[in-house]
């Protein structure tokens, strides 16, 4: 049953934590020695031998308690991204949190309960035929400012996807131009928040674009 729970995915921090807290408490709790930790965990495969005793390089099961504690807090540290919200990650690792701001050169400038700025410099690769920012790039850095704004004031279990996105252009942008783009939340429901999001160049006020947008929330359970 522990196993069970475990692979699903949903349980598995807390059993982290339950074998942490008190290992011989544990090893009584669920009538298991302290090397069968491994078998709870993944079904006691040669696999899981192999990834407890060489990808982690610890202590076999005959040598130490110990050994099977640090695997616990290396196991720990691994799967506890899984069941971190987006907002997590992105306060945690920055832009790396998000695979299209390391494509575009996204990076969080400021977050903060209702509002967020990021900035991005225009690249070659970004322009169309005529040599300003393609249009669906400004779209696109708004759009991830609203999101990130949103998600400052969303629950943990809580999830967004766009309804309807509109976007004013007011001017353009061209090669090294450093784009910022403030995020901030209109209003929130239990179900749709709508949020705007201005485009400014670096050292100046004025408004490059203008977007607006409405996001439906709903909830899921932790990624398995």
């Amino acid at each position: 049953m522990i196993t069970e729970a475990c692979i699903r995915g949903r349980a598995l921090p807390e059993y982290f934590r339950a074998v942490l807290g008190n290992l011989d408490q544990f090893c009584c709790n669920y009538r298991v020695e302290p090397h069968e930790i491994a078998e709870h965990l993944f079904n006691g495969t040669a696999i899981t031998r192999s990834l407890f005793h060489t990808q982690f390089n610890v202590p076999g099961p005959d040598e130490s308690f110990t050994g099977w504690k640090t695997i616990i807090v290396v196991l720990d540290e691994k799967y506890e991204r899984e069941y971190m919200s987006y907002i997590e990650r992105i306060r945690e690792e920055g832009r790396d949190a998000n695979p299209f701001f390391c494509l575009m050169g996204i990076s969080v400038v400021s977050l903060s309960e209702g509002k967020a700025t990021l900035a991005m410099t225009v690249r070659d690769d970004m322009l169309n035929g005529e040599g300003y920012l393609q249009g669906g790039m400004f779209t696109a850095l708004a759009d991830e400012a609203m999101v990130l704004a949103i998600y400052s004031v969303l629950k943990k279990d809580q999830v967004l996807a766009t309804i309807s996105e509109s976007t004013n252009f007011l001017r353009g942008a061209g090669p090294g131009d450093k784009i910022l783009a403030e995020g901030r939340v209109i209003k929130t429901g239990r179900r749709v928040a709508f949020a705007e999001s201005d485009l400014t160049l670096e050292g100046s006020d004025a408004i490059i674009s203008r977007s607006s947008a409405a996001f439906a929330i709903s909830t899921h359970s932790p990624r398995p």
